[in-house]
């Protein structure tokens, strides 16, 4: 890690717009690039500080509307705070500009898991033809197709 990034761990979200509050120094986002602030978000993701990551990541967005990255962990942290058509929206937008394609598959598949099991299989398999390896899309692709014969057996 250079001497210009932050360990975001201690973040606490302040209520302005441009500023975050490390420990007891006031941060204006403004003063930093965009890979530092990817990285402040992604920290804040990691700590299930979701709505801090969002507001972050949406001014490196608002900076340059091409980082793949910074949709994925926006995508990522919507989930978290169960906003799942923002987030469906999110990785869609990554998955455009070639940002882990395989990966953002997987996570819409799993934001319609709850709704839509034709849909999450859908996504399960495009996942796992872009990456034949993801084990977790194999693993769930499963589960919904066992589930769904059982819903099938049950009905009948």
């Amino acid at each position: 890690m250079d001497d210009n990034a932050i360990n975001t761990k201690d973040s606490i979200a302040n209520t302005k717009d441009s500023t975050v509050t490390l420990g007891k120094e006031l941060m204006n986002l403004d003063d930093y690039n965009s890979s530092q602030l990817i990285e402040m978000a992604d920290a804040n993701y990691k700590i299930n500080n979701y709505a801090e990551a969002i507001r972050i990541l949406d001014k490196v967005i608002m900076r340059d509307s091409t980082y793949g990255r910074a949709y994925y962990i926006r995508g990522n942290s919507f989930g978290g705070i169960q906003e799942l058509e923002k987030s469906t929206q999110d990785y869609q937008t990554a998955i455009k500009l070639g940002y882990k394609e395989a990966s953002c598959n997987y996570n819409i598949g799993l934001n319609f898991l709850p709704t839509s099991d034709s849909l999450a299989l859908y996504y399960f398999n495009k996942a796992i033809l872009l990456d034949p390896s993801h084990r977790k899309a194999k693993r769930l692709k499963k589960m919904v197709e066992r589930n769904s014969i059982q819903k099938g057996r049950k009905r009948g």
